[in-house]
C-alpha cells in the first residue's frame, strides 16, 4: 500500500437529484453499464440529460451518489491507493452550503482505465 495512483479524476456532471437515496460509490467499465445507470437518473427527467460521451477504451467512469443530503458538494477526493485499491479520501463539507431542501446529489467522473476496486475511507 501507499502507491499513488497519478490518473487524474475528472469530474464530468453533477446534479442536485439522482433518485438514489443511498450514499455508493460505483464504477462502470462499458456503455452499456453505464447507460442502465444513466436511465435511472433520468426517469423523472422529461426531456432526459443527454448521457456523457465518454471513451472506455480509456476510461472508466465513477459515480459518487451521496444519497439524502442537504448539500451538493463533491465529498471525495483521490487518496492513495495500491496495486489493488484505490482509495478515495472524504471530505468534510461546510454547513454553510446546507439547505432546506432533502437532495439526492451525484458526482460522475472519469478516470483513466482500472480494474482496481475502490473504497471509501
Amino acid at each position: 500500500m501507499g502507491n499513488s495512483y497519478d490518473g487524474g479524476m475528472e469530474l464530468v456532471m453533477s446534479g442536485d437529484y439522482s433518485g438514489f437515496e443511498k450514499e455508493q460509490l460505483l464504477k462502470f467499465d462499458s456503455k452499456s453499464e453505464f447507460e442502465v445507470f444513466f436511465g435511472k437518473i433520468n426517469r423523472t427527467r422529461k426531456p432526459g440529460i443527454p448521457i456523457p460521451d465518454i471513451d472506455f477504451e480509456k476510461k472508466s467512469v465513477l459515480v459518487r451518489l451521496k444519497g439524502t443530503s442537504t448539500n451538493n458538494i463533491s465529498d471525495i477526493t483521490l487518496g492513495m491507493s495500491s496495486n489493488e485499491t484505490l482509495l478515495f479520501n472524504k471530505v468534510k463539507t461546510n454547513s454553510r452550503n446546507e439547505t432546506t431542501a432533502v437532495l439526492t446529489p451525484f458526482f460522475i467522473y472519469t478516470i483513466p482505465k482500472t480494474t482496481r476496486s475502490l473504497k471509501i475511507q
